[in-house]
């Protein structure tokens, strides 16, 4: 493949998007919900992180569309705190996915090694251009699965490359049942999760799984930034845009309650794509009530309903991962890869 047969192509606006060749590269590349046009239409409605401005890269090598990637132009571009201290804190960078997504690849059709990285390698020059024309300080891509070849191309490339977190996952293969899973931990975290489920359900609290509502995303958005709060990013569950980002997501979220006799006791909203279930986000009123745990029941609801629905993985997330692993996750490490 040589350069010449590859072109990139920038949009402003998903509307600008050519949405079949978004679609055919997304669905041929297998790429999580984070790619599809759905939840970047609503983002880029509902921001729920702060946003100036969106650039939606669409690459083609002979007229075929090959690879696609979103990225966003941002002030506070690392709300997380994960950057080293020799990069740059003030300006703006254009980084690509949102930090709110913790599975940040270039989604492509390529048949052979080669011909990914000629594409990954017109990503970079893209996004490096991008910053000049914007004026920003960085450009790149963070929350990258350390195992993903673009990250070589990177540091071919002569951009820096540095570890920022770690996502964590839970194979489904094998399980076939949620007693299947509890019989693959150990005895005392199998123990301690049946004994959360037997006393909520004692207490009379009643557990359901829901298309999300209106009314009751603003009740989960409230008990979300209770727990947010206690971590200083409250910020992203915005009552006046967090509960319609959700609602634009249409049958990919899922709201999983526990409401108590009086009050809701802890929810979260899960997001399904083709292969895998994604424990998004979740919240608490209480650490415990009534002798158990509301997160203890989120999470052994949510892997219920991966393994009814037949999915693959179930993925986790980022941070708590002593938590994740004693329940049988396996740890994923993270890196960002960014140009100057």
């Amino acid at each position: 493949m040589s350069g010449s047969d590859v072109t990139v192509e920038v949009a402003h606006t998903i509307g600008s998007v050519n949405v079949d060749d978004w679609q055919r590269v997304v669905a041929g590349a297998r790429a999580p919900l984070f790619y599809g046009l759905d939840y970047l239409r609503s983002y880029e409605r509902y921001p729920v992180g702060p946003v100036d401005a969106v650039r939606y890269l669409t690459v083609y090598r002979s007229g075929e569309p090959v690879a696609v990637f979103p990225c966003y132009l941002q002030r506070a571009f690392d709300p997380l705190g994960v950057f080293p201290a020799e990069l740059p804190t003030a300006g703006r960078a254009l980084l690509g996915h949102v930090w709110y997504c913790y599975d940040t690849r270039i989604p492509m059709l390529a048949d052979r090694p080669e011909r990914a990285e000629d594409i990954g390698r017109a990503v970079l020059d893209r996004l490096a251009r991008l910053r000049s024309d914007e004026g920003a300080v960085l450009a790149g891509l963070v929350n990258v699965d350390g195992r993903d070849p673009v990250l070589a191309v990177a540091r071919r490339h002569g951009w820096t490359v540095v570890p920022v977190d770690t996502r964590h996952q839970l194979p489904l293969a094998g399980l076939g049942s949620f007693a299947g899973y509890l019989a693959s931990l150990n005895r005392k975290a199998r123990h301690n999760l049946a004994r959360n489920l037997r006393r909520c359900a004692d207490a009379g609290a009643v557990v359901s799984v829901a298309a999300p509502d209106r009314a009751g995303l603003d009740e989960v958005c409230e008990v979300c930034r209770l727990t947010a709060a206690k971590f200083g990013n409250e910020e992203f569950y915005s009552p006046n845009r967090f509960p319609d980002f959700v609602l634009g997501l249409g049958r990919q979220a899922l709201v999983v309650r526990i409401d108590g006799p009086r009050e809701l006791l802890g929810a979260a909203v899960l997001l399904v794509d083709d292969d895998r279930l994604h424990m998004w986000v979740a919240g608490f009123r209480y650490a415990t009530v009534d002798g158990f745990s509301p997160h203890y029941v989120l999470w052994s609801t949510s892997i219920r309903i991966a393994l009814e629905r037949g999915l693959a993985l179930v993925e986790g997330g980022r941070r708590n991962g002593d938590f994740k692993m004693r329940y049988g996750m396996r740890p994923v490490p993270l890196f960002a890869c960014v140009s100057e």
